[in-house]
C-alpha cells in the first residue's frame, strides 16, 4: 500500500512579547541553532526573522527529514550539523530538546508555543541520558545472544541496517536474531528468555520503557 506523508502545521501565532523573552534567554550565547518539531516549522521561520540582526542563527536539514530545522525523536542531525553556542527548540514536550542537549553537549533553550513558556534543558538531565545510553551500550555489546528489533511500519523499517549489523556482530562471534513485527510490545519479547540484550531499530521511544524488556536495550544510532 502506498503511503503519503503530509505535514500538518500549527496555526498558532507567536507573540512578539514571547519572542522578546526568548531573545533575553539567548543573551548569554553568541550563535544559536534553530530546530523545531514539524508542526511548528512555519513559526520557526517567523522567529528566525525576529532574531535577524539581533542574534546569529543557523539552520540545517536532518538526515531523515524533509524540512529545514526539523528534528525527530530519532534524528537530531539538523542540530548536530551546526557549529553554534546553543540551540533554541520550538515545540512542546522535553523529549526532542533533551536528545539535542545530550547529543551535542550544548545548552538547549525550549520555547513552547502552546504554553508560551521558556525553559532550559537541565545539564543533569542530559548527563543522565548520556550515562544511561553508555551503560546500556556496554551491556548490549557485552552480551552473547542478541536480538535486533525491526518494525514494518513506514518510516521505522530499518531491515537492511539490521541485517548489516547482524552480520557484523556475528563476525565478532555473537549469536544474533532479527525480530520483525508491526507492533512492538515489550511483553511479547519476554517469550524469548534466551536473548540477553536487545538492539532497537524501530521507534526510538521504545527505550523509554526499557525496564519492561527486562534486558539491556539500546537504540541502533547509539551504537
Amino acid at each position: 500500500m502506498k503511503t503519503m506523508f503530509v505535514p500538518c502545521f500549527s496555526t498558532i501565532k507567536l507573540k512578539r512579547s514571547l519572542m522578546k523573552k526568548a531573545l533575553e534567554k539567548l543573551k548569554p550565547y553568541g550563535s544559536v541553532g534553530l530546530v523545531a518539531a514539524v508542526q511548528f516549522i512555519p513559526q520557526l521561520s517567523v522567529l528566525e526573522q525576529y532574531l535577524a540582526g539581533k542574534k546569529e542563527t543557523q539552520r540545517a536539514y536532518g538526515k531523515r527529514t524533509e524540512l529545514k530545522s526539523q528534528i525527530l525523536g530519532c534524528d537530531v542531525a539538523a542540530a548536530q550539523k551546526l557549529d553554534v553556542d546553543c540551540y533554541l527548540y520550538l515545540g512542546t514536550g522535553n523529549f526532542h530538546p533533551l536528545l539535542v542537549a545530550a547529543r551535542t553537549g550544548k545548552p538547549t533553550v525550549v520555547l513552547n508555543p502552546v504554553s508560551e513558556k521558556l525553559s532550559l534543558v537541565h545539564e543533569k538531565e542530559a548527563s543522565r541520558l548520556i550515562t544511561k545510553i553508555t551503560v546500556m551500550r556496554e551491556r548490549v555489546l557485552g552480551a552473547y545472544r542478541i536480538g535486533i528489533i525491526v518494525s514494518t511500519k513506514p518510516g521505522q523499517n530499518r531491515l537492511k541496517r539490521a541485517i548489516f549489523l547482524k552480520k557484523k556482530l556475528e563476525a565478532e562471534g555473537k549469536k544474533v536474531f532479527v525480530f520483525v513485527a508491526n507492533e512492538i510490545v515489550p511483553e511479547s519479547l519476554l517469550d524469548f528468555p534466551d536473548i540477553e540484550a536487545w538492539i532497537n531499530t524501530a521507534c526510538y521511544r521504545l527505550i523509554d520503557d526499557s525496564e519492561r524488556f527486562e534486558r539491556p536495550i539500546v537504540n541502533l544510532d547509539d551504537l
